[in-house]
This record gives structure tokens, C-alpha cells and sequence, in this order.
């Protein structure tokens, strides 16, 4: 068994590794704000994922289960005896969850907008996703859980998602 002193003694040195923490907002604030060259960097660093939009990132469900680091196996066996719009459900909640990237409505603050899909259904029975306002009153229209920090994001879901929708909805 080699000891600490033992590699000391025979000429290794140590050098002791720090580690340096950055919050998620924090980078994607000074990466907005900085220089291509600066953006390079930090994509050097963390990797150019880490500083696309989310929107960019997310394009299917099972980009929301890798983003939240959910297995598509586990989700599955888990919704298995559920009903479909039970299932839509679910995948609503954490496309949600994903979209928001850690917001959540806070529904004291009557303030604060949120946001949330609505769609028009047709003869056809295909839907158009709208975006519409949630205020905060004691009556919600949608489910406060499928509320979005954003129009755009709100839009995005609807349309990218659409099929899901369907299946929660009708």
C-alpha cells in the first residue's frame, strides 16, 4: 500500500484541484452579454447545448425526459394502465416543467402573467394552438400546473406539442 507520504518521499507532488461553481442564470446572462469570443469560451467550457434556447433543445417528449433526465422506460411502465388523456396528462406536466426551466407561477402575485395554449378546434377535428393570458383569479380556465412563464413559450408548446393537447383535451 502506498501512502501519501510515501509518494511525497519519492518525488510526486499534489496539486490540489478547486472547483469552480456558476448558477445556470448567471452563465446564460454573461453569455448574452459577452463577445463571440467570450461565447466561445464559455461554450468551450460547458459545452454550446448548455447556452441554446430551449426551444432549440426541445423539439420532441422524449427531449424533455432526456432535458429533465427521465428514462422513456421508467415514464412508460408508469403510464402504462393509464387512460390516454391520463397519459397526455403527465407528459404535459413535464413538458411544462421543461419548458419553464425552473419557473413556477406564483399564484399570489396577481402581477404576475402567465400563459397557456388554446386551441380552436375545427370541423376536421385538428386544433389550432392560440396563446392566451391566465390571470390570477380564484376561477382558472387551465389547469394551473400547464401554465407557461411566456407567450412564445405557451405558442411553442401548443404547436410543437399538438398531439399531446389532442390527446389531454378531446
Amino acid at each position: 500500500m502506498i501512502l501519501d507520504h510515501d509518494l511525497f518521499n519519492n518525488g510526486f507532488e499534489f496539486k490540489t484541484m478547486k472547483i469552480l461553481e456558476i448558477k445556470k442564470d448567471a452563465a446564460l446572462e454573461a453569455y448574452k452579454n459577452t463577445s463571440k469570443e467570450g461565447r466561445k469560451l464559455l461554450e468551450d467550457l460547458f459545452g454550446n447545448y448548455q447556452f441554446q434556447l430551449i426551444t432549440e433543445r426541445i423539439k420532441t417528449f422524449e427531449d424533455v425526459l432526456e432535458e429533465l433526465n427521465l428514462s422513456s422506460i421508467d415514464f412508460k411502465v408508469v403510464c402504462q394502465h393509464l387512460k390516454i388523456d391520463e397519459v397526455a396528462y403527465r407528459k404535459l406536466r413535464l413538458i411544462v416543467q421543461c419548458l419553464n426551466e425552473g419557473w413556477k407561477p406564483d399564484f399570489t402575485d396577481k402581477n404576475q402573467e402567465k400563459y397557456y395554449p388554446w386551441f380552436e378546434v375545427n370541423d376536421a377535428g385538428s386544433a389550432y394552438a392560440l396563446s392566451s393570458n391566465a390571470p390570477s383569479r380564484a376561477n382558472a380556465t387551465v389547469g394551473s400546473h400547464l401554465c407557461f412563464k411566456s407567450r412564445e413559450l405557451a405558442l411553442y408548446a401548443g404547436k410543437t406539442f399538438d398531439k399531446i393537447y389532442t390527446d389531454y383535451l378531446l
